[in-house]
C-alpha cells in the first residue's frame, strides 16, 4: 500500500464515485396563492336548485313514516344509490 490510497481491510478496491441518491417523486400539488384558490374553488359546477329539490324528495320518499319500522339496514341500502349518484 504505498501508493497512498486506503483500502478496506478486505482487499477491495474502494468505490471511486458515491452512488446516485434515489430520485423521490414530490406528490403534493404546488401551492397557490389564496386569489387562485378561491378563483378555482369558484369555478367549480354546484348542482342547481332545481336538482337539490330532486335530491331533497327521493331522500325524504325513501325516509317517510311509513318505513319506521323497517330494518336499518334495508333504508341505507336503497339511500345508497340516490346518494351516491
Amino acid at each position: 500500500m504505498g501508493n497512498g490510497k486506503l483500502l478496506p481491510p478486505n482487499g477491495l478496491s474502494a468505490p471511486t464515485s458515491r452512488p446516485a441518491a434515489p430520485r423521490q417523486a414530490r406528490l403534493t400539488l404546488p401551492r397557490v396563492g389564496a386569489d387562485q384558490e378561491h378563483e378555482r374553488a369558484c369555478q367549480q359546477a354546484t348542482p342547481s336548485e332545481y336538482a337539490h329539490r330532486r335530491l331533497r324528495e327521493k331522500i325524504h320518499d325513501r325516509t317517510d313514516r311509513r318505513y319506521a319500522g323497517t330494518d336499518i339496514r334495508l333504508v341505507i341500502d336503497g339511500l345508497n344509490p340516490i346518494l351516491r349518484g
